[in-house]
């Protein structure tokens, strides 16, 4: 018997917690799962990152039969991407219990929700909006819904779905086992705690014995057009895998246009992207063809990557919430993290806010020590063999999608046409008729854009986007020169011996030669 079959969960998926290399429960399993198992309901509060979802999947799964018609468990999330992650966890942990569990959330076809709830389900992993969409196209049924998860219940205060939670607690039976999760607690959760749960029992991780914090904090105070030249001192500094969090999708938008001119593998999320851009960009940082995220508060809660070793707060948060939910990301599976915060003069009240909230403080770094900050655990990555050491800390360069090679095409629309680079995807998806993963880097001007194509399409889809609308406006396309080969060209030309043919006019360095014998 493991240690988790110890706490009461079944063998069948304590069998799938040690295929997933789960060898002790941490402690909100520890003091949680006996817990929930026993039927008892049960709050609790913990930090991301320490297994919470672990803990309440573990429950519901040793808890409710496989095979159902309609739904025996509810988990509530407050973001599409926790849907998403929670939904791949319990997948996970499911596979010798045969349990069927979809997610549902906004951004996603219907159809394909509708017919796997006809075919029969026995959890649900949704966000509020979508789940009470589903109830009143009456594709969903959650009256023999026994079991109910509130995942992150402070966030789904601050994104006002309160009103939404009780409204879908109306259509769950009356006798009902509850689980509530959160990071933080306040007179909003505890009144929803009161008004959906029957005298749960409390456990948190605050009674635990006080560690050494993973994530080191710092700040820097810095004029505002002063701030690109520390992140890049930063992100030069041991090549982090990064997040970046701006407050406004304008200046996402802008900060990943000039870090992509600086040749980074950069990403970037907000609320307004289509969600099929999201998830393709989550799945490049997880899967490390990015080395940076660039990313609004959206995506501070439910974006499940282990190896994230710093955090920039670009724009300092507003409240110590988004602090704490931010800096979350570091100092998860045991690892170090970092945390910069870049605060104007007359922000830097914002700082003792933070420490207050915390109880931990951030160390303020001067100008001329950022160079100094260790925020890479490079000899963690090579122990690892993740990564080589960075020579003399240059970046690396962009590169394609792995497997797929970019051409260049530009169309005669830019900025003041009153396009984003979510128009120009949009536009392409529809009419080239490809798919958003055969799009790459998208650069803007005032008055053009340049989009990168897989090559075995590109013509394809040059000919079926030619004169289509955007905004109203026919399109001309034509094939454009791509800046990131240019760039290549540039550097094969330095450091190698110069061979050049006539007919193509390309530039070659002896060792490349060597290495296509």
């Amino acid at each position: 018997m493991n240690r988790f079959e110890e706490l009461g969960v079944r063998p069948k998926v304590a069998r799938s917690m040690e295929k997933l290399g789960w060898t002790e429960p941490t402690p909100i399993q520890e003091m949680g799962i006996p817990i929930g198992i026993s039927g008892k309901d049960l709050f609790g509060q913990a930090p991301t990152g320490t297994g919470k979802t672990g803990a309440f999947a573990s429950v519901v799964l040793s808890r409710i039969p496989a095979g159902s018609d309609i739904p025996s468990c509810l988990i509530l999330v407050p973001t599409r991407e926790l849907a998403a992650q929670v939904t791949k966890v319990v997948i996970a942990l499911s596979e010798n219990t045969k349990h069927r569990v979809l997610a549902v959330y906004g951004g996603t076809r219907y159809d394909r929700q509708i017919r796997f709830l006809e075919d029969g389900c026995d959890i649900v992993v949704g966000t509020p909006s979508r789940i009470i969409d589903l109830v009143d196209r009456q594709a969903l049924h959650l009256e023999a819904a026994r079991e109910l998860v509130v995942d992150e219940a402070d966030r789904m205060m601050d994104m006002g779905f309160s009103d939404d939670l009780l409204k879908i607690v109306g259509y769950l039976p009356s006798k009902r086992h509850s689980m509530m999760f959160s990071a933080t607690v306040s007179e909003e959760t505890d009144d929803l705690v009161e008004r959906i749960m029957n005298d749960p029992s409390r456990v948190s991780l605050e009674s635990q014995d006080e560690e050494e914090p993973l994530t080191r904090q710092y700040f820097v105070e810095t004029p505002r057009k002063e701030k690109i030249e520390f992140l890049r001192t930063i992100i030069s500094n041991g090549n982090p895998k990064t997040m970046v969090f701006c407050s406004t999708k304008a200046m996402v938008d802008s900060l990943y246009e000039t870090l992509s001119q600086d040749e980074l593998k950069v990403g970037a999320i907000h609320g307004e992207m289509p969600q099929i851009r999201r998830e393709k960009t989550l799945r490049g940082f997880r899967n490390d063809r990015m080395q940076i995220l660039i990313s609004t508060d959206v995506a501070a809660r439910g974006i499940d990557v282990d190896n994230v070793e710093c955090v920039i707060n670009y724009d300092a948060p507003l409240n110590p919430e988004d602090y704490v939910h931010r800096v979350g990301r570091v100092g998860r599976a045991g690892r170090e993290g970092t945390a910069v915060t870049f605060v104007t003069p007359k922000e830097t009240f914002r700082i003792r806010k933070y420490e207050e909230y915390t109880g931990v403080g951030i160390e303020k770094v001067p100008h001329k020590k950022v160079k100094s900050l260790h925020v890479s655990n490079q000899e963690l990555k090579e122990l690892h063999g993740e990564t080589k050491p960075a020579e003399g800390g240059t970046r690396p360069s962009t590169g394609p999608v792995k497997g797929i090679e970019f051409g260049t095409v530009s169309i005669d629309m830019g900025k003041k046409n009153g396009i984003d680079r979510n128009d120009i995807v949009k536009f392409v998806v529809k009419h080239a008729g490809i798919s958003d993963d055969r799009i790459g880097h998208i650069g803007m001007s005032s008055d053009r854009s340049f989009i990168d194509i897989d090559e075995t399409c590109i013509r394809e889809a040059m000919g079926r986007m030619q004169k289509r609308k955007l905004k109203g406006h026919p399109v001309k396309v034509e094939t454009a020169p791509s800046k990131k080969k240019d760039k290549d060209k540039k550097k094969r030309y330095r450091g190698g011996s110069i061979v050049a043919f006539s007919t193509c006019r390309i530039i070659y360095p002896t060792r490349d030669i060597l290495r296509c014998r």
